[in-house]
C-alpha cells in the first residue's frame, strides 16, 4: 500500500514501483505485481478504486499536471537497469498501469529505486515527492504531440497552388 502513497502523488500507482522496507529488491516486487503479459496483478488491480479515492485528495494543482496523460514511468533500479511502465490517467483517476512503455506517451517521468523508497517510507509522501522534484531526483517532461509536417506542407502547398492558378486564370481571362 506504500506504493499507492508514493506514486499516487505523481498520478501513478503500481505496487511494482516501490521497494519494500524489508529489503526485498524492486525487481522481485515488480515481477510479482504484474502478469506475464504486463498487466497489473488482480490483487493490485482490486486496489485501484481505493487508490483513486486517495488520488482525489492530492492538491488540484499537482493532480492537474498528471491528469489526462499517458505517462511513461522509467524506474532506474539499483543495479542500473531501467523498468518502464505505462500509466494512463483521466481527470479524476488512474485508468490503467502496465509493465511496458506507452507507444505515444504524453509525459515521461524518471526516478530511481532509492528515490521511490524514500518517498514511500516518508512520514509525508507528498512533501517528499515535491522535494524530490525540486531537487531533481524525480524528473518529468511533457511530450508535445507529433505533428505530421508532410501533411501540413502538402495542404499548404496545395492551397497556394490553387490560389496561384486562380490568379493566373483571372489575369488570362
Amino acid at each position: 500500500m506504500r506504493l499507492l502513497h508514493v506514486l499516487l502523488f505523481i498520478g501513478i500507482i503500481s505496487s511494482g514501483l516501490v521497494v519494500s522496507a524489508d529489503g526485498t529488491d524492486a525487481q522481485s516486487i515488480i515481477t510479482t505485481s504484474f502478469t506475464p503479459n504486463g498487466e497489473l496483478s488482480s490483487a493490485l488491480a482490486a486496489q485501484l478504486p481505493q487508490a483513486n479515492a486517495h488520488f482525489q485528495t492530492i492538491p488540484r494543482s499537482i493532480r492537474a499536471l498528471f491528469a489526462n496523460q499517458r505517462i511513461q514511468v522509467d524506474l532506474i533500479l539499483n543495479d542500473g537497469r531501467t523498468e518502464a511502465f505505462e500509466v494512463v490517467t483521466t481527470t479524476d483517476s488512474i485508468e490503467s498501469i502496465t509493465r511496458h512503455p506507452p507507444a505515444n506517451p504524453t509525459m515521461k517521468l524518471t526516478l530511481t529505486e532509492e528515490t521511490a523508497r524514500t518517498i514511500a517510507w516518508s512520514e509525508n509522501p507528498l512533501g517528499s515527492f515535491i522535494h524530490a522534484i525540486n531537487s531533481g531526483n524525480v524528473r518529468y517532461e511533457l511530450i508535445p504531440p507529433r505533428i505530421e509536417v508532410r501533411s501540413v506542407l502538402d495542404g499548404t502547398v496545395g492551397f497556394f497552388s490553387q490560389f496561384i492558378s486562380s490568379i493566373r486564370r483571372m489575369l488570362a481571362g
